[in-house]
């Protein structure tokens, strides 16, 4: 009889079997089980397994030591108490992961400290069918780091060591259910252990004293775990006679280890070792100054190691994890393995090297492009090297001489990728081959979600372990497979397998797969090259290991062979795959070398011993036999060089010292510095960043190319070899002239871009493009163009007339349209390569430039033009050929700042934004000048990409010191640069977002061209630049930072007003060059024959239609009600904020302290005051998007320094920087400021400076200074009970201090008033907007489009500053008189105040504004009648009493007006009578209020009875004794 739970298991069973059979095919091979078996006793305890797969059962979670926990933190592992575990009959479930050991950060974002510290577990995976006498052979995983450089692309060279190695990894990322599944008579273990600090914490203190705690913990789980094997693995069918250990990368290393170690006897039969990382080995005094900085980290500064080590033990998970975390510093070794002289005595080289390592069967390989650095190289060799000195790193780097490679990133990739990991499968397998028996295999199959060709580190996981990707804190991603990488799977797997059940990998080999040849002794150093084939054929062939990577390994001297054959192991197999296809760059950035496979060369040599023993090397085991030789038969071994450099005999293994003795001619006199060839400057532009060298060179000699057809389309499998295994990135060149070819042919690498084909493309263009194929372009893309007048017009070649102007004028920059370069049908091409290779584009054009210019100049001096003859065109000519010239492309599709990512990386880009902060200019260091300090020789350096080329010796050949080239800051070059912050425009900001920013580079003549509150379109090149964790340290960050640098700018945008212009400095913000820029489109007039009429511009039409506009005698009415359509009626205040957008005349008066400056502001302010949902906040938002430099923010969300400024800490300087708020940023043009009546008072104390003064003083952290915020204000106020009180003042109603209204020209109430004709209306207004978006505003006057509203503003603003008449002064002095005089009244003796002189001041801003609106360069009568109607509308319906009806200012300027005035003086009197006629001891507060308010006519409200008291009180007349209903007020005797 079955119990319930197996028969649920034996239906989950069959059930699976059925799926699986389905969806995975050739990957299971089901047995014929009666029923599986899920429990498995193991005699102190049973386990219930999870039937996972049909032939495979899964037990999960088995413990085999005790927790390291409480006092067993950072000690040995403890064997497991049996008896504390499970009483013997009890079923354990585990059938789910157990969590993972604790983890510690990768530096790219994420946290460490997810995870378990009680992790000491195994997995199990066992046939279903696996009996306690079965003996089936048991494979050991030792899990590595995890690979995230799939998902992190760059890593910082300083995590690259412990990314990869001891800091993390999860089992469950790596599962072998399908291992078991397929090959049903194995068990396969995997093992969790204790990683970074918890497994590898190490102090100098624990050799003396155990007691302290143990090194190499993590290490000794995995041998505690093989014990555990050992004692249990046969009751899962397992035999422990018959184990074989296996780990990749860090796994690799423990392999490793687990080699060469003492006391592994027995424990392990065979082992596999994947992409072996060299790890690190330490000594415990070398991890002192980590074990100290990790105490500190966690809080433990005790002053001994013991009580150190008792705080680390009591503190908690996350404060450990916070501590690993923040060793990733780059200061710091990380936590790896050390050299105990217990558990690992030498560096596991030494012991292979020794023969002293356990007798087993080897597979032990690598990955055809292993990297793992990123950073520098005398960086990455110190730190996976500790034993290195400075002395032997720079002994190693001479053997990959940078001649070798395209560049020193090539360099010390390929020099650390061999030294890291390639040469660990020579050295373990040639000491293996000779001890007992050694497979090696190179695997070449990229990881296809990788998004890179090259196969990076570890890529077979993915293809081992159903497409797994880990992630951070113990995650994965599994993506599906195709059935050609199931094939290739199942391929693998069978090798693997073979290799555990037999100690060969060809004994259970699948039938379509190779032989795997032994690595042996002598020449026959053969391996596997593993690689996907398609589903019923292997990809997978043999070879021959290079010469050249084998004397890479040995380290010593032979002669690099000839080889141009592949051995292959079956007929029809494919040849091996190409790292890369040919002229594809690397996207991993995997360095090819510059080498030729037919020079002979000698490799380097490593002489130093120290050196060779500190990388783990020790003397050359044999003497190296040459491969084969030249003429070598087709069948021999295909050629596939290492990533080791050649040797350069001419290159001598020691400087040549400088000696005293030897002769100093007069060039090693300091005045007169023997010097290198003076440097031609390939590119002075600070903006491109190109390694391309414009100067004429002549190609180097490279072997012929195999004639051997790529089809660039097919699956890769036909096209050649590159001649290197780093892989030959270059571009192919053809023949030259030595070879019968013609002229050379250069093209850049890694681009379609050729410089002769794009050169005379460009110049044709520059010569042949005409306005007519404009035109054409744009009427097939349908949009709107100019109209030609003849067809002459368009027969106008552009670009030779603005050269020409260039050449005139002395500007040395060319605008250049990037839609005509489309229209151009020749030239389309370079649109897109401008697009996408602008740092090789940009200078290529330059030089086109300049040829054209010269072209042009002789021309011309040939024709006898005017000033161009002779002596003067000689002289023009010499001129040119001085100066540089620039291209300055523009008119890409404006994109928003946060659609930048990635793939944009240095490609042209638009982008459009609004300025926060410009950096003063920096110098920044174009040419480097140094000195030797030993001969006085100097040589100069450009700066590539940022970076400095210090030479590392004298380049003189009688001097050759190293390390004496000094920089002359003072001799160096120098350019303009300024840095500037872009953020996201409000208008463009996704809801509930915070709006983007990036950082802008522009250099030379665009710097301070723009200011903080600009809005700028900018065309530039988005670049990446990895940033530095200290400034001091060569280790870098994963995390890049991007900026744009500028090529070209252009201040505002199409859809908004002009600028201020008097709030500009002269020509400060106008770009020198020749073409289309900035906010005025000029196109240049056709030049041509003497006597020829100039064609009007169109620039010049559309100012002949604006003058048209203006004379129309309704123009004030059309634009007011062209002002935002959408909102009905409002007349007077659209016009009031109409006249506001046009602005009166800032004046600069020398005379009244105005000292030059703009003394009397021409700003209009406007506050609009009334009830809810009268379209206040809808006018704000339409006056923000019309009005230049426009900054809308709301009362409640600002404060005083988002108004003003506020200090920060710059970025990039780490100094205290001002930040602009809103006032300053929008300095010229409009600041709308919505809920006014809800800010803060401490907010609105900055208002009363910025509005009259229009400056903003800041005195903050030692920085003083004064902002200009020359801003019209338009704000938006409700009032304080929402419904506006028609019985109160202004000032009554909204919560604002009188100082501050008084400084707003125009107050507008807008109040809601209920009458039924006019709601009617407005309800048809709403809806017809809803029904056809056609407003109907006040009637059927026509409305002018927002674009050319904008343009008529625009115009008035930047053309026309009105000059008052004399009869318009005598009718201001009029009308102010008129104001003045409504406060009049015989009847009474105070009179009231109903204009003051920021009235007068008012009415001449408004009466500008309306003759600019008029097109007027006169204020005349009508535009002063104008200003005084809205000034006295304004000041009827805000300034009017609501007690008296009378108008007065005083309700304004003082809050309180004449008859509450009046009211509090009656008010004081009547308390003083009743205090005199009362009771001596006073009346009570109660009874005099009650009393006075029955007097009184009017009601006597508590607040005027409080306050009239309380200024009573300050005068010494009365005090006030008591508390709220008891107060008694009392007469001051004697006053």
């Amino acid at each position: 009889m079955y119990t319930l739970q197996e028969l649920f298991d034996m239906a989950l069973w069959m059930i699976k079997t059925a799926i699986y059979s389905l969806l995975y095919g050739g990957f299971l091979t089901l047995t014929s089980v009666s029923s599986p078996t899920t429990v498995v006793d193991l005699g102190y305890a049973q386990y219930r397994g999870n039937l996972s797969l049909p032939n495979t059962v899964a037990f999960l979670g088995l413990p085999y030591a005790e927790p390291p926990v409480d006092d067993r933190r950072f000690r040995s592992p403890v064997p497991l108490n049996t008896a504390r575990v499970q009483e013997h009959g009890t079923i354990v479930d585990a059938t789910s992961y157990p969590d993972f050991c604790v983890q510690s950060t990768t530096g790219s974002g994420d946290a460490g400290g997810a995870g378990s510290e009680d992790c000491l577990k195994v997995n199990v995976y066992a046939p279903a069918s696996a009996q306690p006498t079965d003996k089936f052979p048991v494979l050991v995983y030792i899990h590595g780091g995890g690979d995230k450089r799939h998902t992190l692309r760059v890593i910082p060279a300083h995590l690259i060591d412990t990314l990869i190695g001891y800091t993390y990894g999860n089992p469950r990322n790596w599962p072998f259910d399908h291992w078991v599944n397929q090959v049903p008579e194995v068990v396969i273990v995997s093992v969790y252990y204790r990683l970074d600090s918890f497994g590898f914490l190490a102090h100098p203190s624990f050799a003396s004293d155990s007691s302290l705690g143990d090194f190499n913990v993590g290490f000794e789980d995995q041998t505690e775990a093989l014990r555990w094997i050992q004692k249990n693995i046969h009751s899962f069918g397992g035999d422990p006679s018959r184990v074989t250990i296996n780990g990749e990368s860090a796994g690799g290393s423990s392999v490793e280890l687990h080699l060469v170690a003492p006391g592994q006897d027995g424990l392990f039969h065979a082992a596999i070792a994947q992409s072996v990382y060299r790890t690190p080995l330490p000594t415990p005094t070398q991890q002192e100054p980590l074990f100290n900085f990790f105490a500190e980290k966690v809080g433990c500064r005790a002053s001994s190691v013991s009580a150190q080590m008792a705080c680390l033990r009591n503190a908690s998970i996350s404060a450990i994890a916070r501590a690993q975390d923040a060793t990733f510093n780059g200061s710091y070794n990380s936590f790896h393995p050390v050299l105990d002289g217990k558990t690992i005595t030498q560096l596991p080289t030494v012991s292979l090297e020794q023969g002293e390592f356990q007798r087993v069967p080897l597979i032990v390989g690598a990955c055809s492009n292993e990297t793992l650095s990123s950073g520098p190289m005398e960086t990455s060799l110190s730190r996976f090297f500790p034993q290195l000195t400075q002395s032997d790193i720079a002994r190693y780097e001479e053997q990959y001489p940078l001649a070798d490679f395209s560049n020193a990133t090539q360099q010390q990739q390929v020099a650390t990728g061999e030294s890291e990991l390639i040469c660990a499968r020579e050295i373990m397998g040639g000491a293996f081959e000779q001890k007992t028996k050694a497979f090696t295999y190179r695997y070449n199959q990229p990881n296809p979600t990788s998004g890179s060709v090259a196969v990076g580190h570890a890529s077979e996981n993915w293809m081992m372990f159903l497409g797994t990707n880990t992630g951070f804190n113990g995650t994965t991603t599994f993506t599906p497979m195709t059935p050609t990488e199931i094939a290739f799977a199942e391929e693998l797997i069978a090798y693997w397998l073979s290799f555990v059940r037999s100690g060969d990998p060809n004994t259970y080999k699948l039938e379509r797969s190779p032989t795997w040849p032994a690595y042996t002794a002598g020449d026959q150093l053969s391996r596997i090259v593993l690689q996907q084939g398609t589903p019923d054929t292997s990809g997978s062939i043999t070879e021959l290991q290079p010469q050249l990577e084998t004397e890479s390994s040995d380290i010593e001297d032979a002669e690099m062979q000839d080889a141009n054959a592949v051995e292959q192991s079956m007929l029809d197999a494919p040849p091996p795959q190409p790292l890369f296809l040919p002229g594809t760059p690397s996207a991993a950035g995997t360095p090819a070398r510059q080498s030729d496979a037919s020079v002979v060369g000698t490799p380097g040599t490593f002489s130093n011993v120290m050196a060779r023993r500190a990388v783990g090397l020790s003397t050359p085991r044999r003497k190296s036999t040459p491969l084969f030789e030249r003429g070598s038969s087709p069948s021999s071994p295909l050629a596939f060089p290492s990533s080791s450099p050649q040797k350069n005999n001419a290159t001598p293994r020691g400087p040549a010292r400088f000696q005293a003795s030897d002769p100093v001619g007069p060039e090693s006199s300091p005045l007169t510095f023997p010097s290198s060839p003076a440097l031609s400057a390939r590119n002075r532009r600070g903006d491109i960043h190109s390694t391309l060298n414009l100067t004429p060179v002549r190609a180097p000699r490279r072997a012929a190319r195999s004639t051997q057809d790529n089809n660039l389309n097919s699956d890769g499998t036909q096209l050649d070899l590159p001649p290197s295994s780093t892989l030959q990135l270059s571009a192919p060149v053809p023949e030259d002239d030595h070879y019968g070819g013609g002229d050379e042919i250069r093209a850049v690498w890694g681009t379609t871009v050729n410089l002769n084909e794009s050169t005379k493309t460009f110049k044709d263009f520059l010569r042949g493009f005409k306005v007519k194929y404009r035109v054409a372009f744009d009427r097939e893309r349908n949009v709107r163009t100019r109209m030609l007048s003849s067809p002459d017009e368009g027969e106008v070649i552009l670009y030779e007339n603005l050269i020409r102007r260039m050449r005139q004028t002395g500007e040395t920059n060319l605008n250049l349209d990037m839609v005509n370069l489309q229209a151009y049908p020749p030239s389309k091409k370079l649109y897109f390569q401008l697009q996408k290779y602008p740092q090789e584009m940009v200078p290529t054009m330059d030089q086109a430039l300049k040829d054209v210019m010269l072209e042009l100049a002789y021309e011309d001096q040939q024709a006898g033009v005017e000033g161009m003859a002779d002596e003067q065109g000689d002289e023009e000519i010499g001129d040119i050929m001085g100066k540089p010239y620039k291209i300055r492309p523009f008119g890409l599709q404006a994109a928003n700042l946060r659609e930048l990512n990635p793939t944009d990386t240095d490609k042209l880009v638009c982008i459009k934004g609004l300025v926060i902060r410009a950096t003063p200019v920096i110098p920044d260091m174009k040419v480097a000048f140094f000195r030797c300090l030993a001969c006085n020789h100097t040589m100069q350096v450009e700066i590539d990409r940022g970076r400095i080329d210090e030479p590392g010796r004298c380049p003189r050949d009688v001097c050759a010191s190293v390390g004496t080239m000094s920089l002359v800051h003072n001799r160096c070059e120098f350019a303009d640069r300024q840095a500037i912050r872009l953020q996201e425009t409000p208008d463009a900001v996704p809801d509930g977002q915070t709006p983007h920013t990036v950082s802008l580079s522009v250099y030379d003549e665009l710097v301070d061209v723009s200011k903080p509150g600009d809005r700028l379109v900018v065309t530039g090149i988005f670049r990446s630049v990895p940033v530095r964790v200290n400034p001091r340290q060569r280790t870098l960050k994963s995390l890049f930072k991007t900026f744009v640098d500028v090529v070209h700018l252009r201040i505002g945008s199409d859809d908004r007003l002009g600028l201020d212009r008097s709030t500009r400095p002269a020509g400060g913000d106008r770009v020198p060059s020749i073409g289309q820029i900035g906010e005025e489109e000029e196109e240049p007039e056709a030049e041509g024959a003497e006597g020829e009429e100039q064609r009007v511009s169109r620039a010049a039409e559309m100012e002949s239609k604006l003058k048209v506009l203006s004379r129309r005698p309704d123009i004030y009415n059309l634009l007011a009600t062209s002002m935002a359509p959408s909102i009905w009626g409002m007349d007077d205040v659209k016009k009031g904020i109409l006249l506001q957008l046009f602005g009166g005349t800032n004046k600069s008066v020398a005379r009244g302290g105005g000292a030059g400056g703009p003394r009397y502001r021409g700003d209009i302010n406007v506050l609009l005051v009334g009830d809810p949902g009268t379209s206040k906040s809808q006018i704000l938002q339409y006056v923000h998007k019309i009005a230049p430099r426009g900054v809308y923010t709301s009362g409640k969300g600002s404060s005083a320094v988002g108004l003003t400024a506020y200090v920060t800490r710059d970025p990039d300087s780490k100094q205290l920087v001002l930040e602009s708020g809103a006032l300053v940023l929008s300095d010229g043009g409009v600041c709308c400021i919505d809920e006014f009546d809800k800010m803060n008072d401490s907010t609105r104390s900055v208002l009363h400076e910025a509005m009259e003064q229009q400056t903003v003083s800041i005195a903050k952290a030692g920085i003083i200074t004064t902002l200009n915020a020359r801003t019209s204000i338009l704000a938006a106020a409700n009032p304080i009970g929402s419904k506006y009180d028609r019985g109160l003042s202004v000032t009554q109603n909204i919560d604002l201090p009188p100082t501050l209204i008084s400084r707003f020209d125009l107050l507008y109430l807008v109040l809601d008033d209920m009458d039924e004709a006019l709601d009617r209306k407005l309800a048809q207004h709403l809806v017809s907007l809803y029904l056809e978006d056609v407003p109907q505003s006040g009637g059927d006057n026509e409305i002018l489009p927002f674009d050319q509203l904008s343009a008529y503003i625009t115009f008035a603003r930047s053309r026309i500053s009105p000059i008052i008449t004399e009869e318009a002064g005598d009718e201001l002095v009029k009308s102010y008189v008129i104001l003045r005089k409504a406060g009049d009244d015989p009847r009474q003796s105070e009179k009231r105040i109903t204009a003051t002189t920021r009235q007068l001041e008012s009415m001449i801003r408004l009466s500008e504004a309306h003759a600019r609106m008029r097109f007027s360069s006169f204020v005349e009568l009508e535009d002063v009648r104008e200003a005084y109607r809205l000034m006295r509308e304004a000041i009827n319906t805000s300034a009017r009493d609501p007690t008296t009806g009378e108008i007065d200012m005083g309700l304004l300027d003082t809050g309180i007006g004449r008859a509450q005035r009046k009211l509090k003086a009656d008010l004081r009197k009547e308390i003083l009578n009743l205090l005199d006629g009362g009771d001596k001891r006073g009346v009570r507060w109660g009874d005099a209020l009650k009393a006075l308010d029955e007097q009184s006519s009017v009601r006597v409200t508590s607040t005027e009875f409080h306050e009239v008291v309380k200024e009573m009180e300050q005068e010494g007349l009365v005090k006030t004794v008591g508390d709220r209903d008891r107060r008694m007020i009392r007469r001051v005797e004697g006053a």
